[in-house]
């Protein structure tokens, strides 16, 4: 059997889950996904493959490290577990040219020094959320389209990410606020995150993407 057993991935705590997470998923166990050749791993995306001409893979840094929990304890209990990511990828990659098919990885949240470099190197596409998208080295400001990271998938959302409609309204904060999750006071969060609209808003308006405004454009 690859699969693990008492174990199930998921991911550290971060900036936007502090209790971390826990996807109720047996993870694969690396020594014994190498001594079968990744077969499972193949077959999987040849199945995938056969109906898609795009994949896109939630947490693409599972590829390189995953998160396991021991079955029974919290997330933050967790720890990293490795895989041989240049054999995963190698076969990833393959599968992919094999079926004339476009690969995105989520690489979002707690990721590795030199993961997106390696996956661009070898032709993955990355995931430019709108709301991540800041001059994070300079100002912290929202930065305009023509400077986010080239080669990703752009969009407003994820799965698992507020809905636009959320965000707008501020929703998420009460939403999160219900179920215990800020780290913050309410009022705190709720400023930071009307702020955060506003700042966006006025990009966008700024390059005339807004109905009835008058910008200079997104490029």
């Amino acid at each position: 059997d690859v699969y693990a057993a008492g174990m199930s991935v998921g991911a550290p705590p971060d900036a936007f889950n502090a209790h971390g997470q826990d996807w109720g998923l047996p993870p694969w166990r690396p020594d014994r996904l190498a001594a079968c050749g990744h077969a499972p791993f193949r077959r999987l995306l040849r199945a995938l493959f056969r109906s898609a001409g795009a994949l896109r893979i939630d947490h693409v840094m599972g590829l390189f490290r995953l998160w396991w929990v021991p079955r029974g304890h919290p997330p933050t209990e967790g720890t990293y577990v490795r895989h041989d990511a240049e054999a995963m990828l190698a076969v990833l990659v393959l599968e992919a040219a094999w079926a004339g098919a476009v690969v995105i990885g989520e690489d979002l949240g707690t990721v590795e020094p030199g993961v997106r470099e390696t996956l661009d190197r070898r032709g993955v596409l990355g995931t430019s959320v709108l709301w991540f998208e800041r001059d994070w080295d300079g100002d912290g400001r929202p930065l305009p389209p023509a400077r986010w990271r080239a080669d990703c998938l752009a969009t407003a959302t994820t799965h698992d990410l507020p809905s636009t409609a959320a965000r707008l309204t501020g929703e998420h904060v009460a939403l999160r606020h219900r179920l215990g999750l800020l780290t913050r006071p309410l009022e705190e969060e709720r400023a930071e995150a009307a702020a955060d609209v506003d700042e966006w808003l006025a990009l966008l308006g700024e390059l005339g993407l807004l109905p009835g405004a008058a910008g200079e454009g997104a490029g």
